[in-house]
């Protein structure tokens, strides 16, 4: 039991981020503020036009931050 705990402790993680991996996150953060932005800004529309934009622009910042979540890895030492 120990030991399996020990061996826990010492996984090491390395987050390795690149210029272009901050531009997207960037623009997935815009795009939920103008997700935002939309649905009350187009309340006078109706509601199928405020969750139309809604949903449009979280699916858009979701597709553009897949590829981020993709790219993590974490390496594991073998235990013995």
């Amino acid at each position: 039991l120990g030991r399996g705990i020990e061996s826990m402790a010492n996984n090491q993680v390395e987050t390795v981020t690149t210029s272009a991996d901050k531009a997207k996150l960037a623009g997935a953060v815009l795009l939920l503020a103008g997700a935002l932005f939309a649905y009350y800004a187009l309340a006078k529309h109706g509601q199928i036009a405020q969750w139309a934009a809604l949903l449009v622009l979280l699916a858009a910042a979701y597709a553009g931050t897949t590829r981020l979540i993709d790219n993590v890895t974490v390496e594991t030492p073998l235990a013995g």
